[in-house]
């Protein structure tokens, strides 16, 4: 079986050695190269007429046909090697002669389908689709072309009368061979169908050897037979299903065209949107590398700052930031929970914390009194300078100036010339002074007659006296300033001290007094908190309100601590009022509430106040000595008029005071 549609190895690499020995020549200048001499359409160069419209227009089909810039230039010149006379079109007596082959009936066919618009010419475009088609062929793609040539009413089938027609095109003899007839005829039906056909050519391809010879001649021309062999199997593996089905190889090519566009424009739609993807990534990587390194030059900054500043802090400033550092510190361990069995790290803790908050305050009392002389400092120094700079500028402390400067002119003037005593001095001097209205009024003010006799003063006594004028100024500004910095650091000391004592009640209240016998202790098997007296070894789940003076847990309804008769303190009090917050009857009327008997009753129980008695031993109280015995008779009397309340309106028990203050 002859194999005429393909080439051996050694034909292959005898074509490559061809192509590359022929580009070193004309690369080295043995063998001119045309196209560098060769004028196209355009009066342009054929690679450049290549680069500027041919890839411009097509290089989105030859990419979709495999073809690379390289590989597209070279159909591109075996294309202006055909057209010689650069009409920039190919006719078939051109495309026979370049190729070197005998124009039949068949490879007239063949031209004829490669002319799509049916003008007898090929252009570039026409012909590099043709190209590519015809030379990707396989032998199944030649037996279908050779098979549809004949079959123009497409029914599947031809007769031998158009086989033999066939057989007489492909070889371009007069008469066919009556073997080849029979060969292809297998079922020996007298048609030939499709099937029969590509069975004979796989078989033995001679049967249609000339049109596999003209496909190894234009391969050998154009690319190579190996390249063409590389994009038949490519054809067989992405093209296969538009070349399968009835469709002619035209129609495929549409098709391929068309479905490769959309998926083109599919593939740069998905890489652009990739890129917009990857852009706005690096985008946001970029913004979060500068947010990053924003935030370590500030942190640098923040750091280098406070490394400045502890340089030139002074040793209380240091103390007292050394203090709040071991405050907040033990604020966090006791933020912690702990055991019982850890009660006397607890303890430690309580002296630690309350060491390190009065050392606090009493080295931040320093600070702040270094303040307010450092502000007072700068109040009667230079601050006090610029204050009257800045005055002398505007309109009304240029005429306090003006003013200051006649009053020190009226003075020393009017001395002057009392002391002169000449003939109407002491008279001229009178008229420069308004005299006092009365005992009560000790201003001499400068008159009209000084305010004109300054006019004739010569300049260097006016810039004397403004300069003295200022200079008094400065001095009444000083002392005024000096008079409201004082108030002002009296006051800031006094809210200092406020809010130690505040802070310090508070944390009295929350957390107890030094000496306080209560911890907060964890329970680990109820998993919640707890409060012990680790003294009398009293324990509550509730947080106790602890008096201050005594360290006792006070009741909830108790206004003072009935053990060290003392009242409660600010905070606990605190607590107290919102425990037991007060009807204001008022207010409850004018919101729309009833005035019933009950709510009489709640407001006069108010008036009402009974206390026990206290247990404890001690000295009797003032309530003890003085107001019991009121109480008791208030008592009687109210318990008179619950009952006889009660009676009238129908109940069966009494209703009692409650317990509250005096």
């Amino acid at each position: 079986m002859v194999r005429l549609g393909g080439q051996s190895g050694v034909g292959r690499a005898c074509d490559a050695i061809k192509r590359r020995a022929k580009k070193l020549l004309k690369k080295f200048g043995v063998v001119q190269d045309e196209h560098k001499t060769r004028r196209y359409l355009g009066g342009m160069r054929p690679d450049k007429y290549y680069d500027s419209v041919i890839w411009r227009d097509l290089g989105e089909t030859l990419q979709i046909l495999g073809f690379t810039y390289d590989s597209g230039f070279d159909v591109f010149s075996a294309f202006i090697d055909i057209d010689d006379d650069n009409s920039g079109e190919v006719g078939v007596s051109e495309f026979h002669k370049w190729l070197g082959f005998p124009a039949t009936k068949f490879s007239e066919r063949v031209f004829g389908i490669l002319d799509m618009d049916g003008s007898g010419q090929l252009d570039f475009r026409e012909f590099m689709i043709g190209v590519w088609n015809w030379n990707t062929y396989d032998a199944t793609g030649i037996t279908k072309l050779a098979f549809n040539t004949m079959d123009v009413d497409q029914k599947g089938a031809i007769d031998l009368h158009e086989a033999d027609a066939m057989l007489r095109m492909v070889y371009a003899s007069r008469k066919a061979d009556p073997l080849l007839l029979t060969q292809i005829d297998i079922n020996g039906d007298g048609e030939v169908s499709m099937e029969e056909l590509q069975q004979t050519v796989e078989e033995d391809n001679s049967v249609l050897a000339p049109a596999f010879q003209l496909q190894r001649m234009l391969r050998q021309r154009i690319l190579g037979v190996r390249y063409w062999e590389q994009e038949t199997l490519r054809r067989q593996t992405y093209f296969a299903g538009y070349d399968s089905g009835t469709t002619t190889s035209w129609d495929a090519i549409r098709d391929i065209l068309a479905i490769k566009h959309r998926e083109r424009l599919e593939e740069e739609e998905r890489q652009r949107r990739l890129k917009e993807m990857e852009e706005e990534q690096r985008r946001q990587e970029k913004l979060q590398k500068e947010l990053k390194f924003k935030e370590e030059m500030a942190a640098r900054k923040a750091k280098r700052a406070e490394e400045k500043r502890r340089r030139l802090e002074t040793p209380e400033i240091r103390a007292a930031r050394e203090a709040r550092e071991e405050l907040e510190k033990c604020s966090a361990e006791r933020d912690e929970e702990c055991i019982y069995a850890d009660l006397a790290r607890r303890l430690d803790l309580r002296e630690r914390y309350w060491t390190a908050f009065e050392t606090w305050i009493r080295c931040q009392r320093v600070v702040e009194q270094m303040k307010c002389d450092k502000k007072l400092r700068l109040a009667v120094g230079p601050d006090v300078q610029i204050k009257v700079d800045e005055d002398i500028v505007t309109a009304e402390g240029y005429q306090d100036l003006k003013r200051e400067v006649l009053v020190l002119y009226t003075m020393e003037h009017s001395d002057y010339l009392y002391q002169r005593d000449w003939c109407g001095d002491a008279w001229f001097a009178s008229l420069m002074i308004r005299p006092p209205v009365d005992e009560f009024d000790d201003a001499y003010e400068p008159t009209w007659v000084a305010r004109q006799s300054i006019k004739f003063a010569k300049p260097w006594t006016k810039k004397r006296l403004a300069k003295k004028a200022r200079e008094l100024m400065v001095d009444d500004l000083r002392e005024r300033e000096e008079l409201r910095v004082q108030e002002e650091n009296e006051e800031h000391m006094q809210k200092f001290e406020d809010d130690c004592r505040k802070r310090r009640n508070e944390e009295i209240g929350g957390y107890g007094k030094p000496r306080s016998r209560w911890e907060r202790l964890w329970d680990a098997d109820e998993g919640k908190p707890y409060w012990h007296q680790w003294e009398t070894r009293e324990s509550v789940w509730d947080k106790p309100c602890v008096c201050h003076v005594c360290d006792s847990n006070i009741p909830v309804d108790d206004t003072m601590c009935f053990k060290c008769k003392n009242k409660r303190s600010e905070f606990n009090q605190k607590i107290y009022d919102d425990n037991h917050k007060k009807i204001d009857y008022a207010a409850f009327l004018a919101a729309g509430g009833v005035d019933d008997e009950s709510t009489k009753q709640e407001q006069q129980e108010e008036v009402v106040d009974v206390r026990e008695m206290d247990d404890d031993d001690g000295p009797p109280t003032l309530y003890q000595r003085y107001l019991k015995k009121h109480v008791v008779f208030l008592k009687k009397k109210n318990d008179i008029n619950n009952r006889t309340t009660g009676h009238r309106q129908g109940q069966g028990e009494v209703q009692r005071p409650r317990r509250y203050d005096l």
